[in-house]
């Protein structure tokens, strides 16, 4: 348990990596490789059928991820930042703050329940390996806690 108060930072240090490389990808692939399992899931077709039946409609798409790309590029630096200059230091806020993760992915599988599928379709697969990852980290948060909310000794 100490150990994981101890070494919290490096899994919020690791997954703030991640964020940013995934978001490098997508915005360099434009989604023919990673939006590829959400453009199956929401109109039934693969990128090569949606590309072929509507061109303007795969742009838009491929556009789409790439902004989402960028967005992901800035919530990884915003959250090695808060990382690195609060959650390392102990700082109350950052504690507070790196609650917006588990926060962001549970809505994010919202989201993808709320938008059906197409018929015949599953939910795409990142909106529950997000969510796992999101609780994942609200588990550390929790663990993480009496670092950032020591008890006091009494006099």
């Amino acid at each position: 348990m100490a150990w994981l108060q101890q070494y919290a930072w490096w899994w919020f240090a690791l997954l703030a990596a991640l964020v940013v490389v995934v978001g490098v990808t997508e915005l360099a692939s434009g989604g023919p490789i990673v939006g590829a399992d959400n453009v199956q899931a929401l109109t039934g077709m693969t990128n090569i059928e949606l590309a072929a039946k509507s061109s303007d409609a795969y742009r838009l798409i491929e556009f789409n991820v790439r902004v989402e790309g960028l967005h992901l590029i800035w919530i990884g630096a915003l959250m090695s930042a808060i990382v690195v200059y609060g959650f390392r230091q102990d700082r109350r806020w950052a504690w507070w703050t790196m609650w917006s993760f588990p926060i962001y992915t549970v809505s994010l599988l919202v989201l993808n329940l709320i938008v059906k599928a197409a018929p015949g379709q599953a939910p795409a697969a990142q909106a529950f390996t997000g969510t796992i990852v999101g609780m994942l980290s609200a588990v550390i948060l929790l663990f993480s806690a009496p670092r950032f909310f020591p008890r006091k000794s009494p006099r």
